[in-house]
């Protein structure tokens, strides 16, 4: 038997529920927010966010391609490192 599409959208709408909830607790003690990427998830975890009254921890929020974990980090060191003159090339990255 294949199970009914409404039972299969509830256990997936449960299932990402759960995952927004985790991103959610990982974000609790973020003192600054950065949400950018592809894709509608990233409005939903606005929404998310908003609910747990942490939007005011949002600095940057937009849309954008998809990038590669070097462009990722690009991305952020230009958000959070504003240019000072020297190259956040000798500095460790924290992942």
């Amino acid at each position: 038997m294949v199970p009914a599409d409404d039972s299969r959208e509830r256990e997936y709408t449960g299932r990402l529920a759960n995952y927004y909830d985790e991103v959610i607790s990982c974000l609790r003690q973020a003192e600054v927010i950065m949400v950018f990427g592809p894709g509608e998830a990233k409005g939903e975890l606005r929404k998310r966010i908003q609910r747990d009254k942490l939007d005011l921890r949002i600095t940057r929020f937009e849309t954008s391609d998809k990038m590669t974990e070097r462009q990722i980090l690009q991305k952020v060191r230009r958000h959070y490192l504003p240019s000072t003159g020297t190259s956040p090339a000798g500095r460790r990255s924290r992942r």
